[in-house]
């Protein structure tokens, strides 16, 4: 009841303040107030050119959604090396499914606004809020078949 007051307290405050999140298309179908309760988790971060998010094997603590800026992804889900991720992409989702550590190491390229969640904060969103959770975890089935089918293109041309 206290989380539905304040979310009913804050359409009078702003327009939409949910803009930014609604952006990233794991996000995109929720509603105002399942929005509402995610924001309340995520925080948003900066970071500057050179700077290091995580480095491969590090454990998995936070997922990170980027708002602006450009990183440098290294590591065995690379075939070519590296990749480039950036504004409207994310972090740490395939490693969030798999052995909860990181598969890469994340370089800071072009200064990023990025918003962070803790896994574990993510995970009990999705328990918590079970339309919401199903709402994002098909968009995390599609992002994951995409990907799959992706890197089973770029191993055919590269062998």
């Amino acid at each position: 009841m206290k989380n539905l007051t304040r979310w009913i307290l804050s359409l009078f405050a702003h327009k939409d303040q949910h803009a930014s999140l609604r952006k990233f298309k794991f996000f995109e179908a929720l509603n105002p107030y399942e929005l509402f309760l995610l924001q309340k988790l995520m925080h948003k971060r900066e970071f500057r050119k050179g700077e290091q998010l995580f480095g491969e094997k590090n454990p998995l603590e936070l997922i990170y959604f980027i708002e602006s800026g450009e990183i440098e992804v290294k590591g065995k889900l690379q075939p070519h090396g590296a990749v480039v991720v950036g504004k409207r992409q994310h972090l740490g989702l395939i490693d969030m499914y798999h052995e909860q550590i990181r598969s890469s190491s994340a370089e800071v390229i072009k200064d990023c606004v990025l918003w962070a969640v803790s896994k574990h904060d993510f995970e009990k969103y999705l328990l918590q809020n079970p339309q919401a959770g199903i709402k994002i975890l098909r968009e995390v089935c599609s992002y994951l078949s995409n990907f799959a089918f992706a890197l089973c293109e770029q191993i055919e041309i590269k062998a």
